[in-house]
């Protein structure tokens, strides 16, 4: 990929943070003059990755400290690969590759050393972070991004299969449930819906008539007025028979 096929974009602070208030960067272009005009007037330039269809890897070292160690470690195992090269203004290494990837955090022996930037931006060749620049250390066609050494480690799921069946956790659901149920006045099918919440706890949700009795009579006192005792059980036993009143 040529210079000229990028599309960077002109970030307006002087360091990778924006100023407060202010957004961090002020377009997108393709055009290697612009490119160089934000340069020359003091602005620095982004590489949007996966609009670039790229990927870095970026040691950094633990704590921020040999980052360049590592990355020449990493050159020397696997030169053929490193292609595209960047040092960065805190004197980092950005290998650069084609394809896009998850972005991520590089582990070694339980430390963190670096990180593969997918998405997002890394700042481009040239710009002036805290007066040191950005520089391109080696130039080539990129090559694809190792996937291979860099696998994606997927979390074990330790979590237990949900039992719908399981008695408690239907009475959990129905308490869910039933919060959501408002009471109504006399006269405005008060009665039939009573008898459906009732129904929908026997059947619905599978629960004894033990189980059922606490949630209506909760349910009962969002009622105007509320039913009796003894209307209540009526209900209750009219609702298990499929009856209606």
């Amino acid at each position: 990929m040529r210079d000229m096929d990028l599309k960077l974009i002109q970030l307006e602070s002087d360091s990778k943070e924006p100023p407060k208030g202010r957004s961090w960067k002020r377009g997108i272009s393709d055009d290697p003059v612009e490119h160089a005009r934000w340069l020359a007037e003091g602005y620095h330039v982004g590489l949007p990755l996966e609009e670039n269809n790229r990927s870095v890897l970026d040691f950094d070292g633990p704590n921020h400290e040999n980052g360049r160690e590592y990355a020449r470690q990493f050159y020397q195992r696997y030169r053929e690969l490193c292609t595209f090269i960047v040092e960065t203004a805190a004197g980092n290494i950005h290998f650069h590759f084609r394809g896009s990837t998850k972005t991520r955090k590089i582990y070694e022996a339980g430390k963190e050393i670096g990180d593969i930037k997918g998405n997002g931006y890394v700042v481009w060749i040239g710009s002036t972070i805290h007066k040191k620049a950005y520089r391109l250390i080696q130039g080539g066609e990129l090559k694809p991004f190792p996937e291979h050494l860099f696998p994606i480690e997927k979390k074990e799921d330790n979590r237990q299969p949900i039992d719908e069946n399981d008695p408690v956790r239907r009475l959990i659901r129905a308490r869910e449930w039933m919060k959501k149920r408002e009471g109504k006045a006399d006269g405005n099918g008060r009665g039939l819906q009573l008898i459906k919440t009732c129904r929908a706890l026997f059947g619905m949700f599978g629960l004894t008539e033990d189980q059922v009795w606490p949630l209506i009579l909760e349910f009962n006192e969002r009622n105007v007025p509320p039913y009796s005792e003894k209307q209540l059980r009526h209900k209750v036993e009219d609702a298990q028979k499929g009856g209606r009143s």
